[in-house]
């Protein structure tokens, strides 16, 4: 994403319009590319301008602690704080697009809201879930990804005891070699844990609370 057209602008300020809390955006940028990333910081100073909610700060990688404090070990990175400086847990590895622009738009509505959407019994099952740091790898075009990657922005977010993480392979190719992505999205709990596909929220659940995962793994 480098630009934002004019029919997006518009659907976001609409969207923007349920924002009641501060957001502020943190861009964790890597250390000697500084400077590639103009084109990215204008579409994030664009987007701050349609809400009075809303600032970004962007940082480079190792000159402060704020990527140690939020646990960032890739860049570029996005991590989104709501107005007491939490950042629920939630990532976003490279330069968000396609589908993963609507996740991060999404995300930074359900902070700033303070509406998960999750119904009653949804939500009680994710708070009974044990730690789980979650990293989903995709890329931004995958069929389907949204909701799913949303509910697990929703778990992440309703529960202190998961993080969720998500990478665009195509910034971080060395991460489908490394995990042997061969469908998309694959989901890695606890570093340990893989899953592929996409899931609803029960199923997604499921795998979390009986540790289901890939025969190869």
């Amino acid at each position: 994403m480098t630009s934002i057209s004019p029919e997006d602008r518009n659907e976001i300020v609409r969207r923007f319009e349920s924002l009641k809390e501060p957001v502020t955006i943190l861009f964790h940028k890597p250390e000697g590319k500084e400077n590639d990333f103009s084109d990215f910081l204008s579409a994030l100073e664009d987007i701050c301008s349609m809400s009075e909610l809303l600032s970004t700060m962007d940082m480079v990688e190792m000159e402060t602690d704020e990527d140690l404090i939020h646990d960032v070990d890739m860049f570029p990175a996005l991590v989104l704080l709501d107005g007491n400086g939490d950042h629920h847990g939630i990532r976003f590895y490279g330069i968000p697009s396609g589908k993963l622009f609507e996740v991060f738009i999404d995300t930074i509505v359900m902070i700033s809201s303070g509406e998960d959407g999750l119904e009653k019994g949804a939500k009680e099952r994710v708070m009974a879930l044990d730690e789980n740091k979650l990293l989903i790898l995709c890329t931004p075009g995958v069929p389907g990804l949204g909701p799913f990657l949303m509910n697990c922005m929703r778990m992440a977010f309703v529960s202190e005891r998961i993080e969720c993480g998500v990478a665009d392979l195509i910034q971080f190719p060395e991460l489908a070699e490394e995990y042997h992505v061969l469908d998309m999205p694959k989901t890695i709990s606890n570093s340990q844990l893989r899953f592929s596909g996409i899931y609803s929220l029960d199923e997604t659940l499921e795998i979390l609370e009986k540790r289901i995962g890939d025969a190869e793994d």
